[in-house]
């Protein structure tokens, strides 16, 4: 779970040790970066946060990904609010993948900042990633705003709005977010249509 200040079934490495690692974050080798990016990530140091977010501007997009899937491990306070500054990134790549992170270990509070690029957001995976991000936070708020990309003129991201809207839908068991699915059932795209009856079907039959 995200924003926690040390996983606690993790040991912290010894000083020397952490430093050695952090110090192949500067090698000159890409790989040799990213391995040290995926290796802080195992061992999960939150001590290891300001050189990881640090790399998130490296010029390596490879490195950038470690960086940020080992921050979302960490899923320290710090960790999570560097992941939720590439939410702003101007390279389309950073914001997909950073929203796919923050989904990934729920952290609800970067919803508000999602919310607003979503507004905004012109590139097709960045838009599907903060779209499913949404659903995996279970943000209800967002039903509104996701229900909006149900109409969207790319049939994956119509499916991406179904499957978060059904997502927030199992976990809340919300009787106006059943009534968005039973609506969706007669949907114009087929794909709609199976994600919103599969998330019924999942849903207590007294809700549906």
């Amino acid at each position: 779970m995200a924003d926690i200040e040390q996983p606690p079934h993790r040991e912290r490495l010894k000083r020397e040790q952490l430093a050695k690692i952090l110090s192949k974050l500067r090698d000159k080798y890409a790989k040799v970066r990213e391995n040290a990016a995926k290796g802080l990530g195992r061992v999960e140091n939150v001590e290891a946060v300001p050189a990881l977010t640090k790399a998130l501007k490296d010029d390596a997009k490879e490195v950038r990904t470690a960086a940020m899937r080992a921050l979302a491990d960490i899923g320290s306070a710090q960790a999570i609010t560097a992941l939720i500054s590439c939410i702003s990134s101007p390279n389309p790549e950073m914001r997909s993948e950073a929203a796919h992170f923050l989904g990934a270990v729920r952290a609800s509070r970067a919803a508000p900042k999602l919310r607003e690029a979503l507004h905004l957001e012109h590139d097709l995976s960045a838009k599907e990633h903060m779209v499913e991000a949404l659903g995996r936070m279970g943000d209800e708020p967002s039903i509104p705003l996701i229900a909006s990309f149900l109409h969207d003129k790319e049939s994956s991201v119509r499916w991406s709005a179904a499957w978060a809207i059904g997502t927030i839908g199992r976990e809340t068991k919300s009787p106006h977010i059943v009534e968005i699915l039973q609506s969706l059932e007669t949907h114009h795209d087929k794909r709609v249509q199976h994600e919103a009856a599969t998330a019924l079907r999942m849903i207590s039959p007294r809700q549906v």
